[in-house]
């Protein structure tokens, strides 16, 4: 049985003292790295609310006053769109404009400056651990060690592609029994913003030289992930995990699934839940459990393609499967 629903978490603060305001976004954001504020803060008014799913935090700041932040690197991935008013994210090589149509991230790297007026901005945060593991299982061989180049997309294009990104996590995030309570959905989503990090924002595993692949994989080994994959497919897993309970490297078990079962890893992952919605399915009580509340619970976020994928492998319709 999947792991059951909680409610992504909601903490909201609302204040015209600039000291209270200041220190709830260094708890939020930089509890060990202190910000220096300086500006006007007469007739001052904040506003700050976050919703937290797993490792996903997504929050707007509504803050009044024309001030200068300086900060530290910053710790987790912070990145950011204003909703109304404009920011200047400055580090010693660049200066980028967020607005509501440039996004950028907080610096992991250089010491920041970030100069506001008036802003209504939206936030979105991950662990840099996580955004870490996505670069390594996204190269050739491990390579633990990158960095970020640039605040800013590599490109105008990601730069869309990620303001959509940030409101749509958003939005689910707020949304009424949004399908960021159940925690495959919570896992699947924090390792894609990783991803797309990784593809959106300079960074050098995108100029990482040509590594030599590793060798075969054995059957054994094979056996041994689609054993781990079958006995914890009910819970938040990783393709790293999934690797080292095979005893071989990320690259390699994604290479032996494409030569012996013609998926990926974390496609396999995918089939093996949607086999365990059908069983479900076919076990409800019709009065019961919703199709999409099955399908969520078993990580398909998106109730359409749930369907979609259902019918593609069953030939029927999930609430089909339910009725009868």
């Amino acid at each position: 049985m999947a792991v059951g629903y909680t409610a992504p978490a909601r903490v909201t603060l609302e204040t015209s003292d600039p000291d209270v305001a200041h220190a709830a976004l260094m708890d939020t954001y930089a509890p060990r790295r202190p910000i220096a504020f300086s500006g006007n803060f007469e007739d001052f008014s904040f506003h700050t609310t976050s919703v937290t799913a797993g490792q996903v935090t997504a929050a707007t700041i509504r803050h009044s006053a024309c001030t200068l932040a300086l900060a530290e690197p910053f710790e987790p991935f912070i990145t950011g769109v204003a909703r109304s008013g404009r920011l200047n994210f400055q580090t010693a090589d660049e200066d980028v404009l967020v607005d509501r149509d440039h996004v950028a991230r907080y610096s992991t790297d250089l010491p920041l400056a970030v100069r506001w007026d008036n802003i209504d901005l939206l936030v979105v945060m991950v662990p840099m651990t996580l955004v870490g593991k996505a670069a390594d299982l996204g190269l050739d061989a491990g390579h633990s060690a990158f960095r970020f180049l640039s605040t800013a997309p590599a490109s105008p294009q990601l730069n869309r592609l990620w303001r959509a990104t940030l409101i749509h996590v958003n939005r689910e995030l707020n949304a009424d029994g949004s399908a960021l309570g159940y925690p495959l959905v919570q896992a699947e989503t924090a390792m894609m913003l990783a991803a797309a990090a990784l593809a959106t924002f300079p960074n050098t595993t995108m100029t990482q030289e040509y590594l030599p692949g590793p060798g075969a994989v054995g059957t054994a080994a094979l056996r041994r992930a689609v054993a781990f994959i079958d006995a914890n497919a009910h819970r938040p897993i990783t393709l790293a995990e999934i690797a080292a309970s095979a005893g071989v490297g990320p690259r390699a078990l994604q290479l032996a699934f494409r030569r012996h079962r013609g998926v990926t890893p974390m496609s396999y992952v995918r089939r093996v839940r949607l086999e365990a919605a059908h069983r479900e399915l076919q076990a409800e009580d019709p009065s019961g459990a919703s199709v999409r509340e099955i399908g969520t619970r078993w990580g398909f976020a998106n109730s359409d393609r749930f369907v979609r994928a259902y019918r593609d492998v069953f030939g029927v319709l999930p609430d089909q499967t339910l009725r009868s």
